[in-house]
């Protein structure tokens, strides 16, 4: 029986060096324990009028998103199932605790204990390089607030390290479990700068926004929506099964990665074969894809079909997303 390696991450830099380790294939064919030592952590910090020795009740449910997008990421790399499926002991040894410093709205929590416990989980379910990638691409995803926020508004002119951005990048493409956390890392962003939408300056960990930047993102979802097509090659990141349709996650170099509806109806078979088969080939499709804008960034967009299958016609109509979601990794 092979030996189990223990690697100990403390910061950022070992972290990066251990994701790099793994693409190379130093973890290939191992088992791997990762245990997290100090890092990472998440603070933010508030300033303005209202935020002093308080949390708004719009802060608090950015809190509440973000411990939603850690429990569904746990849920869907321990079990591969939602987070409905998790146990209360789960829940508590994942349950992220902000502490408030006095006199501010400073608030900081620690991840990694989180982390431990999803590790510990995941050495049962993947091979070493998996298990690497994914437990460290969720470290580097829940930390990394730049991805989150400049999914909001590209318009809010917010610097990143380029390091930064590549690293994201090879996360979403090495794993689909990460997609939906990069998603719930945004809307729980998006939370924080609407419920703080009066603030001088919000600090939310590598990210430091100041008040016009508050009020271009918040201003952004008062303006009307624009359609355009965005048709092209997509490679497919993520894949669900619905009642009534299928949820995929797209990435091109042209929108970066999207999360599109793909409704039951006329052709959809047809075109649903050639995603699956592009997504188990990792190969990209040409797609066909109405995306609707605001201030420039794409808020939905549906799949309206194929170049090889031609449009569909939908015979269900739009409805709400649904809880009972399958997998189809």
């Amino acid at each position: 029986m092979s030996e189990v390696v223990e690697l100990v991450v403390r910061s950022e830099e070992e972290a990066a060096q251990y994701f790099e380790q793994a693409l190379a294939g130093v973890f290939d064919n191992r088992s791997v324990l990762i245990k997290f030592d100090g890092w990472p952590k998440l603070d933010i910090d508030i300033e303005g009028e209202r935020y002093h020795s308080s949390l708004p009740t719009g802060v608090l449910k950015a809190l509440i998103d973000y411990q939603a997008g850690i429990n569904r990421a746990y849920a869907s790399i321990a079990y591969g199932k939602t987070a409905k499926s998790m146990t209360e002991e789960d829940r508590k040894e994942i349950e992220l605790v902000f502490d408030v410093k006095e006199g501010s709205t400073d608030t900081e929590t620690e991840l990694w204990g989180a982390l431990n416990s999803l590790g510990a989980r995941a050495i049962e379910r993947m091979t070493g390089k998996q298990l690497v990638t994914t437990i460290l691409g969720a470290a580097f995803l829940a930390s990394f607030t730049y991805a989150s926020v400049h999914w909001m508004d590209t318009q809010a002119a917010i610097q990143a390290d380029a390091s930064k951005q590549q690293m994201v990048t090879q996360i979403l493409h090495q794993n689909e479990h990460l997609a939906q956390l990069q998603v719930d890392m945004g809307k729980a962003a998006m939370s924080l700068v609407k419920g703080a939408y009066d603030a001088n300056k919000i600090t939310y960990g590598d990210v430091e926004l100041s008040k016009p930047q508050i009020e271009a993102i918040n201003q952004r979802g008062r303006e009307t929506t624009a359609v355009s097509r965005i048709d092209g090659p997509y490679e497919i990141v993520q894949l669900k099964r619905f009642e009534d349709k299928w949820r995929v996650v797209l990435y091109s170099e042209r929108t970066g990665q999207i999360q599109t509806d793909l409704f039951r109806g006329q052709n959809a078979s047809k075109c649903i074969e050639e995603i699956s088969l592009a997504f188990a080939k990792h190969q990209p499709v040409e797609l066909l894809v109405l995306g609707r804008y605001k201030a420039g960034a794409i808020q939905s967009a549906n799949i309206l079909g194929s170049t090889q299958s031609g449009l569909l016609e939908p015979e269900v109509a739009v409805a709400g997303d649904s809880d009972d979601e399958e997998s189809a990794d």
